[in-house]
C-alpha cells in the first residue's frame, strides 16, 4: 500500500509543481498537468480501495464500531 500512495504522491506533486508554473504562461500546457493529477490521484484512490478490500476480508464489510481503546 506505502507504493502506491507514495508513487501517487509524488506524481501528483511533480503535476502541481508544473501546472503552478506554467498556468499564466501556458494555461493549455497548466490544464494537461491538471489532468494528469485527477487521473493519479483517481488511479490511487481505486487502488486502495482494492487493497482495503482485501484487507478486510471476504465480505469486504467496513467496521462499523469504534476501535479497541489503548489501554
Amino acid at each position: 500500500m506505502h507504493d502506491v500512495v507514495a508513487h501517487a504522491m509524488v506524481e501528483i506533486n511533480v503535476q502541481a509543481g508544473v501546472a503552478a508554473h506554467l498556468i499564466d504562461r501556458n494555461p493549455d500546457q497548466a490544464r494537461s498537468a491538471l489532468r494528469h493529477i485527477k487521473a493519479a490521484s483517481g488511479e490511487a484512490l481505486s487502488d486502495l480501495r482494492a487493497t482495503l478490500g482485501v484487507l478486510r476480508g471476504a465480505d469486504g464489510a467496513a467496521p462499523v464500531e469504534p476501535t479497541a481503546a489503548v489501554d
